[in-house]
């Protein structure tokens, strides 16, 4: 049995997690970085959000959310290079080139 002593002696509050009440372990990782994994795994499939969450120290819906924007700038930028690559298509052949 565990008396009082011992928990205080033997366990650390800095190691002490509640992600329910915000209450979580600095990660050793950056947060860009952290972020970043999280949205690569989750794009790769086979994961939940909500397992990457738990797993990076993000709440479930923040990763969501960030998936999403993430698709939302590769459309934009596919659709950007699609636009730039038919506009030079078009001044070349109204040059001639």
């Amino acid at each position: 049995m565990l008396l009082q002593g011992d928990w205080d002696r033997d366990l650390k509050f800095s190691e002490l997690t509640c992600p329910a009440i915000g209450w979580q372990k600095k990660s050793t990782m950056e947060y860009s970085t952290r972020k970043a994994l999280a949205i690569k795994e989750y794009l790769a499939g086979g994961t939940t959000s909500a397992k990457l969450g738990k797993k990076y120290g993000f709440g479930n819906a923040s990763v969501s959310r960030w998936v999403v924007e993430e698709k939302k700038e590769k459309e934009q930028d596919s659709a950007a290079s699609r636009i730039y690559r038919s506009s030079k298509r078009t001044t070349r052949d109204a040059t001639g080139h």
